[in-house]
């Protein structure tokens, strides 16, 4: 039972996170579909992040269904058999740490900097990685964001430096 309930715990945190954007832009005004206020956008997307987790959910749930109903009465039961890899905390503390590097040093450092920086921290959850190619996606995927979000979307942050 423990590994099944393991299993949906990416669509539990998914669902969570869904209800808290939808729950954030239901404080702004949402308007109408003709006249969108500011709240419309985060709560559709909130509400299409949910729709998601719970076909996640749904989807785990069928496979592990299915999957008991397949064996045959001499198996071993999925918490016994260990086909779940046990949960990692490096690559959520990595991941985490790395947005919240780049919150704190993008006014400073500017934008391609510090999402160089985040890039790095959040490959820190990849065992061994090969570090030319990290460096080389860090640079072009910074690169990528920038002119994505500061040209094209006019994020009001400078390429490099504060």
């Amino acid at each position: 039972m423990q590994k099944s309930i393991q299993a949906l715990i990416p669509a539990i945190l998914l669902a969570m996170l869904a209800l808290g954007v939808i729950f954030g832009g239901l404080y702004y005004d949402t308007g109408t579909l003709q006249r969108m206020g500011p709240g419309f956008m985060p709560v559709m997307l909130g509400a299409l992040l949910l729709l998601l987790a719970l076909l996640e959910g749904g989807a785990t749930r069928l496979a592990s269904r299915a999957e008991r109903t397949a064996r045959h009465p001499g198996a071993r039961s999925e918490a016994q058999s260990g086909s779940l890899p046990a949960l990692r905390a490096r690559p959520l503390i990595c991941a985490s740490l790395s947005l919240l590097l780049w919150a704190l040093v993008v006014e400073r450092v500017g934008f391609i900097p510090a999402a160089v920086l985040q890039l790095l921290l959040a490959y820190g959850a990849v065992r061994q990685p090969d570090w030319r190619a990290v460096l080389l996606h860090s640079g072009l995927a910074s690169a990528a964001a920038f002119a994505l979000f500061v040209l094209l979307l006019g994020l009001p942050l400078q390429a490099l430096g504060g």
